[in-house]
């Protein structure tokens, strides 16, 4: 059946309104009762923040300073009334009143919670900027200012903001030192020019991060304009040019932090001016700068000696930095803590070797793919860094057993270790000079909460008794993903000792992974376990499902993707379960068993869902479309790639925003129940005293009659002589009053009878006029309507005339033209034929 026009846009103005209750936000933009304040953190409102909210923050910091300026004036005011009314006594001041009047003004200020004035500014003196009218377009003293203005906002993430907004942030808001605009890529170089120009000696720290609207100008402006900036964050800014960067480094001599991360503009031209001119740098950022290489390391090293945290990290381009760059920071930054080297193949045990001279103060170092790294690489590095805290060896394939029992013997301190693809580690064993491997690891170090032997393939029973028992109550996070030796006894010690763990991944260990792998948990539940990755599962049943839930009350992401064993009656379990605060991330990738019934009894149970993978089931589209809106925050995508229920754009801001509304408004919802409560008291308090003065009078009354009662029977005989006479009185006087009524009465009916026979002669006379005037009325239509008869029967006559001459004519002429042709035909068929 075709559905018609009307009905397609009525089920498209449903499908809209649906979305819209789904996607809609509680506010359009940020409340103002979190605006009013001199630091301001919006990143998690940043969804609705837009021009208007920072005009609004712009006008709120207005309005403090104001008021500010209000209370101080007042306390000048009594503090001059006070020294007048003291000279008049003729009484010398002593310190103690000054002392006195300077609390007072403390508490005049505390009244509106603002703070007091600076102390060298106090007086008539501090007064004196202050003009009579104060209009939006003029200037605030900056004593006041400086007092309470705003000095820092975290708008990270407002796509909505532009130059406006920023200008109207600038114009009120000068004291403004810590600034926040990460992903504002509508922002340009016209806001960024007028903040700088107005926060010129206050500003301290900007994050200007995907701002892709900004190309130089603005950045110039701050390097120029805010001499004071100590932190710069610009990552993912590729379209900044290079004499902007020069500007700044130039121009911001104190910079301290830098974050140039995936500037792939970032050369080492600006670097060798970043070293010459900025000492104090302490924080570099290159995470995906292509073109830098040993030589910007070099300028750095050489002229940041305080450098503590450098991030190489890369993916393009790893032969630019080599060994030469490791000697360079070993020889010149004694203090670095953080190093992050991931992607940077060509470094050997030479550039560790160099760099562990220098580098003692070492506390996160992460070395993933550095393939020429050996154990004499990783023994140099921990014998020179015992306070390393961090530590990434992943995919440093010439590591052995040697070098983890180097690491758990100098680095004590160690609380996240990757050891991921190391695929000579292995359970390790004791020898005469001691334990190797992760027997080693785990013997010796008792602070790692973060443990990742992905790929790890040798690992088995012996390195999971080593991981619960030496590692134990501390660990947070476990991976063990295509470990294919794992065993029951193993995972038995893991559920036993590591009560902390919050993250357990076993992807890619197969047949492995059976139900009896989690039925301690019924037991000894995992009360902290939030993800579980199981994928690949292949002989997990609904059992194990039905382990999971009875004993995983936390669990917030897991994935069963490929586990080809579950059916619809593992989607009963997780329907049945009682998860706080809820699953929000199920996988269940190529679960071939898992139907629409299975789907339908887990989301009657599972409402706090945000990702719902299904591709590779035999759920369908329907199905999938029943329960969407049950999650209010996803929606459904179907595609090559994935089909289920993903996560909306930022998710968990947009449940903060929902649920602060919610919280407002049952606030609300309480403060009326509780004023009501507080009113029915009063007016119970009030009932009662009613009641009780209404006793006390009604008592005094009865009290009263019985002292009058005597008084009472002795008029009382009097009253009735008195009575009798009245009612006489009365008797002949109503009469009178009767008999002038009744004579009222009649001229009064006798009246309203001449007024109605009027009334009815007047009808009866109107309706004889209304019918003649009737009756002239339908002849004269009458006669038109004949005059109009003949007159439409005379012009059809001439009109058809016309058209019937008209169509004579025409056939005549085709006639005559026939004719003619014909005689033209007949003519050259003479011709041809003479």
């Amino acid at each position: 059946m075709v559905k018609s026009l009307g009905d397609a846009t009525m089920d498209v103005k449903k499908a809209l309104k649906k979305y819209s209750e789904q996607t809609d936000l509680a506010y359009e933009e940020v409340p103002p009762e979190l605006l009013d304040a001199d630091a301001l953190d919006l990143s998690k409102w940043s969804l609705i923040v837009n021009d208007n909210v920072l005009h609004a923050i712009a006008k709120f910091n207005r309005e403090r300073i104001k008021e500010y300026i209000e209370v101080v004036r007042q306390a000048d005011e009594e503090r001059k009334a006070r020294a007048e009314a003291g000279k008049k006594k003729h009484k010398p001041r002593s310190p103690k009143p000054v002392k006195k009047k300077v609390e007072d003004d403390a508490g005049a200020s505390a009244t509106v919670n603002i703070p007091p004035p600076p102390v060298g500014l106090r007086g008539i003196q501090q007064l004196a900027g202050v003009p009579e009218v104060d209009e939006d377009e003029e200037p605030l003293p900056g004593w006041a200012a400086e007092a309470v203005g705003l000095v820092a906002l975290n708008v990270a993430g407002s796509e909505a903001i532009t130059d406006y907004g920023l200008h109207k942030i600038a114009q009120q808001c000068g004291t403004l030192s810590k600034l926040n605009l990460r992903g504002a890529y509508r922002l340009g170089d016209v806001g960024m020019r007028a903040l700088a120009m107005s926060c010129t000696t206050n500003l301290k720290e900007v994050d200007i991060s995907g701002c892709m609207g900004l190309s130089g100008p603005g950045l110039a402006s701050l390097g120029q304009s805010c001499p004071n900036i100590t932190t710069l964050r610009m990552a993912g800014c590729r379209q900044i040019a290079q004499y902007a960067l020069l500007k700044v480094f130039n121009g911001c001599r104190d910079l301290e932090h830098v974050d140039f991360s995936h500037c792939t503009n970032i050369r080492d031209d600006e670097l060798r001016v970043m070293g010459e001119k900025c000492a104090h740098i302490q924080h570099v950022d290159l995470k995906g700068c292509p073109q830098t290489s040993d030589t910007g390391v070099l300028a750095v090293a050489t002229g940041c000696s305080g450098l503590q945290y450098l991030d190489l990290s890369r993916s393009e381009f790893p032969f630019k930095v080599t060994d030469i760059s490791l000697m360079a920071l070993g020889e010149r930054t004694p203090y670095l803590e953080t190093l992050l080297l991931s992607g940077c193949n060509m470094l050997t045990d030479a550039g560790l070797n160099w760099l562990a001279k220098g580098c003692h103060a070492l506390q996160t170092v992460r070395l993933a793919g550095c393939e020429k790294i050996t154990n004499a690489g990783v023994r140099t590095m921990a014998e020179a860094n015992p306070l390393l805290k961090e530590l990434d060896l992943s995919n440093l394939k010439r590591v052995t057993d040697v070098g983890v029992r180097y690491i758990s013997e100098r680095c004590k301190a160690l609380e996240k270790i990757n050891l991921k693809n190391l695929f000579l580690l292995s359970d390790g064993m004791k020898r005469d000079f001691g334990l190797e491997g992760l027997q080693a690891l785990c013997g010796d170090l008792d602070e790692v909460q973060h443990l990742h032997l992905h790929g790890c393939f040798q690992i088995s029973t012996t390195a999971m008794r080593a991981i619960a028992n030496g590692l134990g109550a501390p660990l947070r996070s476990l991976s063990l993903s295509n470990c294919p030796k794992l065993t029951l006894n193993g995972m038995q010690a893991l559920w036993e000792h590591c009560a902390s763990l919050e993250y357990l991944s076993l992807n890619g260990c197969g047949e492995n992974i059976v139900d009896n792998f989690f039925r301690p948990l019924v037991r000894r539940p995992a009360a902290c376990l939030r993800t579980l990755e199981l994928e690949d599962a292949e002989c997990l049943t609904h059992t194990g499902v039905a382990y999971l839930v009875a004993g995983c009350p936390q669990l917030d992401k897991l994935n069963l993707s490929g586990c080809v064993g579950l059916n619809d009656e593992a989607m009963l379990h997780l329907g049945e379960s009682q998860f706080y605060p809820g699953l929000r991330h199920l996988h269940l990738t190529n679960c071939t068993n898992i139907s629409d019934a299975g789907l339908s009894w887990m989301s009657d149970g599972v409402d706090s869902l945000y990702t719902l993978s299904l591709r590779g089931t035999r759920c369908t589209y329907t199905a999938l479309r029943v329960i969407a809106d049950r999650y209010r925050y996803s929606h459904m995508v179907r595609n090559a790639n994935f089909f289920g229920l993903y996560p909306l754009r930022r998710a968990l801001d947009r449940k903060m925003i929902n649920e602060y509304g919610a919280m407002i408004k049952a606030t609300i919802k309480i403060q009326s129940l509780y004023r009501a409560r507080k009113a029915r008291e009063k007016a119970e308090m009030r009932r009662r005293k009613h009641y009780m003065e209404w006793t006390a009078r009604k008592l005094q009354a009865l009290w009263r009659a019985r002292q009058a009662k005597k008084y009472v029977e002795l008029v009382r005989e009097y009253k009735r002589f008195q009575g009798r006479m009245a009612t006489l009185l009365q008797n002949w006087w109503r009469c009178q009053l009767a008999q002038k009524l009744l004579k009222i009465m009649l001229e009064a009916d006798y009246i309203r009878r001449c007024g109605v026979a009027a009334v009815e002669v007047q009808r009866v006379w109107r309706g004889v006029l209304g019918r003649k005037k009737a009756t002239m009325r339908r002849k004269e239509t009458m006669r038109r309507l004949r005059l109009q008869k003949r007159a439409s029967v005379h012009i059809q006559r001439v009109a058809r005339g016309y058209m019937g001459r008209r169509v004579a004519r025409a056939r005549r002429k085709e006639l005559e033209e026939l004719l003619a042709l014909q005689l033209r035909s007949l003519r050259k068929l003479q011709r041809v034929y003479r």
